[in-house]
């Protein structure tokens, strides 16, 4: 395993370093709120979960921290259609308004949920 995580760090600085290398753009937005103006959560925004469970996570990644699951009939408050497609996964995610995320804004994949 010590193989592996060398490798893919060395990978990372020779990647990033050199003259004319165009710095690759991330797969995640480090704070997706500054990827653009912050949309209004509205009552009418709400989502009901119908998949049998839905996760709730920290940033528009499987690899970020799973922070809840909501299950199928759920309803959950969203930013209106506030979405990232995330590239690397071939998963598109949308913002929900949650407590138990830092900054109070969780990501579920949009295929989970259909909206109300």
């Amino acid at each position: 395993m010590r193989f592996v995580a060398a490798f893919a760090f060395t990978s990372l600085l020779f990647v990033g370093c050199g003259e004319g290398v165009e710095e690759a753009s991330p797969a995640v937005p480090q704070d997706p709120a500054q990827a653009g103006d912050r949309p209004v959560t509205a009552m009418a925004c709400q989502y009901r979960v119908v998949w049998s469970a839905a996760g709730v996570w920290e940033k528009p990644t499987q690899g970020s921290t799973l922070l809840k699951h909501k299950y199928a009939g759920e309803v959950v408050g969203g930013y209106c259609d506030w979405t990232y497609y995330n590239d690397s996964e071939g998963v598109e995610f949308f913002a929900v308004s949650t407590s138990s995320a830092e900054d109070g804004i969780g990501w579920m994949k949009r295929a989970g949920v259909v909206k109300l």
